[in-house]
C-alpha cells in the first residue's frame, strides 16, 4: 500500500488541528511559539536545480514547478518524454518536497516536525529506516522522508539511492 504524499498527510494534520468551538480549552496553550524559534520557511525548488536534479538521476528533466500550502513547499521536475495534460507532464522525474515546521504548533517547530515525520513513518507500510542520513530517515513506496531538526524532507523517485543522493544534496542546502 503506498502512503499518500506528504501535502496530503500534513493537509489532513492542518485540517485537524484546527480548534472548534469554544476556544477556552486551549487557554493554556501558548499563543505562538517562543521568541528564537522562528523556522525559516523553505522553498523546495531553491534547493535543486533542473542541473542537479539531471546530473544525479541521470536523466533530462523539465524546469521545476512549485507550489506552497502552509508550510509545505513542493517541487515537481516533470518527464520531458512523458504525455502532457493542460502542457503540464503526467510524470516527474523527481518530486521534491519540504516541510518547514511552525510557530503556530504548541511544542513549536521540531516537535511538529517529528510528528509529521512520524506519522508518515507509521502510515507507510513497510517502511525500511534508512542511516546516514538527517536524524531520521526512511524508505517506503518510492519515496524517501527524511527529518532534521524542523524540516522534513520528501523525495519521490524510482531508486532509492537516486533519492539518497537528491535528499543529501537538499540538506546541504537547508538552512
Amino acid at each position: 500500500m503506498k502512503l499518500p504524499p506528504l501535502r496530503t498527510l500534513l493537509l489532513t494534520m492542518l485540517l485537524a488541528s484546527i480548534p472548534c468551538g469554544d476556544r477556552s480549552a486551549y487557554a493554556t496553550q501558548p499563543a505562538s511559539a517562543p521568541a528564537g524559534s522562528e523556522v525559516a520557511q523553505v522553498d523546495a525548488c531553491s534547493l535543486l536545480s533542473r542541473a542537479d536534479v539531471e546530473t544525479i538521476t541521470g536523466r533530462s528533466a523539465l524546469d521545476p514547478v512549485g507550489a506552497r500550502a502552509a508550510e509545505l513547499s513542493t517541487c515537481d521536475f516533470g518527464d520531458p518524454e512523458a504525455p502532457k495534460l493542460g502542457g503540464r507532464p503526467l510524470a516527474q522525474i523527481a518530486r521534491l518536497a519540504v516541510f518547514s515546521g511552525g510557530t503556530s504548533y504548541h511544542a513549536g517547530p521540531v516537535a511538529q516536525a517529528a510528528s509529521v515525520y512520524e506519522t508518515a513513518e507509521k502510515g507507510a507500510g513497510g517502511a525500511v529506516q534508512v542511516a546516514g542520513i538527517g536524524e531520521k530517515a526512511h524508505w517506503s513506496d518510492g519515496t524517501l522522508r527524511v527529518l532534521r531538526g524542523p524540516y522534513l524532507l520528501e523525495v519521490e523517485v524510482e531508486e532509492r539511492g537516486i533519492a539518497e543522493k537528491l535528499a543529501a544534496a537538499m540538506l546541504q542546502k537547508l538552512p
